[in-house]
């Protein structure tokens, strides 16, 4: 576990990124122990993605990649992301690959391609500022965490309690007794590795606390303050309206 990886993976609460507008991230920073752009759902282009990086600041910068292509992976690598959270992962065989292709020599397989000169670079202190984390969103996933996890360079798992009844064939019912048992066991196996764990969506496993959280979008967030900012002006005319007939009340005795 790095240092990186320990800051944004216990006791945090992550903002998923879906607008892509660099104005938005600045807003909700304060909001954000970190923020994870989703390109899974809606691909992002190196400028934007550059933007949005630099309008996050010092808050954590994590990406869900549309695919794990190795071209993919080292791209938003070489941008400067923190870190990845992994998506269709169902083998320790495949993981162990993928990681390989993100990490520079001896620990991996990433050229490296320095856009400026620079002197004595650390390749392993870059290896080890790159925080990997497995999505679990499918039972094929959860049945073989156990060698997931023992994967060199694995941080922690996110599990989407939704997509994975889903994925069970249980509908989108989060609740149901299997999809319960199957988040439970998921939640033992990375404690048992003392791997984080998080949840993303608002769904809960029945007596287990989550290491982290991604528990809303952007776009979420950006409404609720949008409708209290509405409600604050209409709040203050009410408060206004009450202030005569008092006085008129106080008037007429």
């Amino acid at each position: 576990m790095t240092v990186l990886s320990e800051a944004i993976l216990h006791n945090t609460r992550g903002v998923i990124l879906l607008l892509h507008d660099p104005l938005v991230v600045q807003i909700l920073r304060g909001q954000a122990d970190f923020f994870l752009l989703d390109c899974a759902a809606r691909p992002c282009s190196p400028e934007i993605v550059t933007a949005l990086m630099h309008a996050a600041g010092e808050t954590q910068f994590l990406v869900r990649p549309e695919n794990t292509d190795k071209a993919t992976l080292q791209k938003y690598l070489n941008l400067g992301v923190d870190g990845l959270v992994l998506p269709d992962i169902h083998y320790a065989a495949e993981l162990e690959k993928i990681i390989a292709t993100c990490l520079y020599p001896p620990e991996g397989l990433r050229p490296y391609r320095p856009l400026m000169p620079a002197d004595k670079i650390s390749l392993e202190a870059i290896n080890d500022q790159i925080t990997f984390i497995v999505e679990i969103a499918h039972i094929q996933t959860a049945v073989q965490l156990s060698e997931i996890a023992e994967v060199t360079g694995v941080n922690g798992f996110l599990v989407s309690p939704q997509r994975l009844s889903i994925a069970m064939e249980k509908g989108s019912d989060a609740a149901h007794p299997s999809v319960q048992q199957a988040l439970q066991s998921i939640a033992k196996t990375a404690a048992s590795y003392e791997l984080p764990w998080g949840i993303e969506g608002s769904e809960s496993i029945e007596n287990m606390t989550a290491n982290f959280t991604v528990a809303v979008r952007d776009i979420d967030l950006l409404s609720a303050q949008s409708n209290a900012a509405i409600a604050a002006p209409q709040k203050e005319e009410e408060d206004e309206d009450d202030f005569p007939a008092f006085t008129l009340s106080a008037r007429r005795e």
